[in-house]
């Protein structure tokens, strides 16, 4: 059965930006409990501090990924590069 889309109002925009901007405060607010420091290079992530309590599953999370990357057939795709690879995060205590 065909339905025709509704037309989105001006309320259905705004309601939607207003949900947008609560959810990047909550993300944000997240980060804020998570890490303690960011360091930047040219607006790209290279290093966190995570609050102490966090430490360990930054840790854990990073060693993990490395073992990955060691394990992994495939080291790039078929242009020969892997983005995620390109700009390591180094986690800093």
């Amino acid at each position: 059965m065909f339905r025709p889309k509704r037309k989105r109002s001006w309320r259905s925009s705004a309601s939607s930006s207003g949900r947008l901007r609560r959810e990047a405060a909550d993300r944000r607010r997240l980060v804020a409990t998570l890490i303690e420091t960011v360091w930047q290079d040219n607006g790209v992530v290279v290093a966190v501090k995570p609050r102490d309590p966090f430490l360990r599953y930054f840790k854990g999370a990073d060693e993990l990924a490395q073992r990955r990357a060691r394990n992994r057939a495939a080291i790039s795709g078929s242009d020969g590069t892997r983005t995620r690879d390109c700009h390591p995060i180094e986690i800093r205590e």
